[in-house]
């Protein structure tokens, strides 16, 4: 059975997604608690919080793998846009992500290419989700950017402006990095997709803390064209292996 994970690094993010999945059953495992329910008799989705920042959700990610061994885990969110005409409430296809916040200020992004940055460059998402996501999504026109992680939430407008520097089309979170290099030693189908509730400006706190509530709204619809889409393949597959039988 094909075992889908979607995961989240608060519950307001993942608030509106559990409750499509009443009437799933719970296990606790090393402090997280996760939610299992059968979609058909061909697949599975798991659902799990597991902590704000990189070492929490380095780690959950991690038992998340090693426990249930998905097929498929995508991280959903919130983020903030370093892109000055991005929309707010857009959702986001984070292409691959690094770790901003590992170098002095005095270097470029590049140069996470060194030898001793070399654990630490740039990670991608699967490509498979990638083209999945963009298909299951393509009515909500998301935008496809680069993911750059750091520890603290970014309302800094120097570190901001330092990004902006470097001419990427960039949002900023505080867990893709890990969750993507997580799931890349363990070979496992990865995306992250976020929704921008801030622009990382002196601004950025408030203007998150008042769109958390649509942006919830539209992560769980998110969620659902994801999983429509996952289902319309899967009846589709069933179609044609009909098909085949009765041509055979």
């Amino acid at each position: 059975m094909k075992r889908i994970f979607f995961v989240t690094a608060s519950t307001a993010e993942a608030r509106e997604i559990l409750k499509k999945l009443s009437g799933a059953r719970k296990e606790n495992v090393c402090g997280l608690t996760v939610y299992l329910k059968k979609m058909n008799l061909k697949f599975e989705i798991g659902m799990a919080v597991l902590g704000i920042a990189k070492v929490s959700f380095g780690i959950g990610t991690q038992v998340i793998i090693d426990r249930y061994a998905p097929d498929e885990i995508y991280c959903l969110g919130f983020c903030g846009s370093l892109v000055e005409d991005t929309k707010l409430l857009s959702p986001v296809i984070c292409t691959e992500s690094f770790q901003y916040d590992i170098y002095s200020s005095n270097k470029s992004i590049k140069d996470i290419y060194s030898p001793e940055y070399r654990r630490l460059a740039r990670y991608p998402a699967s490509f498979d989700l990638i083209k999945k996501s963009k298909k299951a999504l393509e009515d909500m026109k998301p935008y496809m950017f680069l993911m750059g992680t750091g520890d603290n939430f970014l309302n800094d407008r120097i570190t901001a402006d330092r990004l902006k520097k470097e001419n990427l089309p960039m949002v900023v979170d505080q867990e893709t990095a890990a969750f993507y290099q997580s799931c890349y030693y363990s070979g496992v189908k990865a995306i992250a997709i976020k929704i921008i509730t801030d622009r990382c400006d002196h601004y950025a706190y408030k203007s998150y803390t008042e769109q958390e509530g649509e942006a919830g709204k539209k992560l769980v619809l998110v969620f659902q064209k994801l999983m429509q889409y996952e289902l319309d393949n899967f009846h589709r597959d069933l179609y044609m292996i009909k098909e085949e039988k009765n041509n055979g």
